[in-house]
C-alpha cells in the first residue's frame, strides 16, 4: 500500500477516519509493475481546514459545511487515527490476520524471521498495541515520518518471498 496516497489528502484537509483492509483496492495483479491501490469509503471522513496545505482554488468550504459541522469534524478528525488504522494493516500484512484490539495483536504476532530490521522497526512505531505506541503516546510518528522511513523509501528490501517460507516452516514442523 502507498502510505503516500493517505499523506496526500491529509494534505487536502482530508482525514479518512476509517481505514481498514476493506477499503482499500488493488486494480492491478500485485506482480504487474503497475500495481496501484484506492482508498475507498469516506463516508466517516472529515475535512479539517488546519491540515491543509494545498487547496482546490473551486473549492468552497462553506459552500459544503456549515461552520458547526467544522467544528466537529475539527474536534474529531484526528490524523493520529489515521495513522493507527495504517498501523493495523500493516500488521495485518505482516501476520495474515487484521487485529482490532490488544488481545488479537498478542495472539498474532509476525514472525520476525520473514522481515527486515526496517519493517519490525516501523511496525513497532506504528503497529497497533503492545507492538506500537500506546494510545495518546507522543511517540507515533508522522505522515511525513513514516512515508519517509527506510523500509518504504529505501531501496526494495531483501525479504524472503513469503510462500516458500511458510512451506519451509510447515515443513520444518512436520519433521519435529
Amino acid at each position: 500500500m502507498d502510505f503516500n496516497t493517505v499523506r496526500w489528502f491529509h494534505e487536502y484537509g482530508i482525514v479518512h477516519m476509517n481505514l481498514q483492509p476493506d477499503h482499500i483496492v488493488l486494480t492491478e495483479p500485485l506482480h504487474s509493475s503497475s500495481s496501484n491501490f484506492k482508498i475507498i469509503n469516506f463516508s466517516k471522513a472529515a475535512y479539517v481546514p488546519d491540515l491543509v496545505k494545498y487547496r482546490n482554488l473551486s473549492f468552497n468550504e462553506s459552500v459544503w459545511f456549515t461552520p458547526e459541522a467544522l467544528l466537529v469534524m475539527a474536534k474529531h478528525g484526528k490524523v493520529e487515527q489515521d495513522i493507527r488504522s495504517l498501523g493495523r494493516i500493516l500488521h495485518a500484512l505482516m501476520t495474515g490476520f487484521y487485529a482490532v484490539d490488544r488481545e488479537a495483536v498478542e495472539l498474532h504476532m509476525p514472525n520476525r524471521g520473514l522481515f527486515d530490521a526496517h519493517a519490525l522497526d516501523l511496525l513497532a512505531k506504528v503497529g497497533p498495541p503492545p507492538l506500537g505506541p500506546e494510545e495518546g503516546d507522543p511517540k507515533v510518528m508522522s505522515m511525513d515520518e513514516i512515508c519517509n522511513h527506510p523500509w518504504l523509501a529505501g531501496p526494495p528490501a531483501k525479504s524472503k518471498p513469503l510462500m516458500i517460507s511458510l512451506k519451509r516452516e510447515r515443513n520444518a514442523s512436520r519433521e519435529k
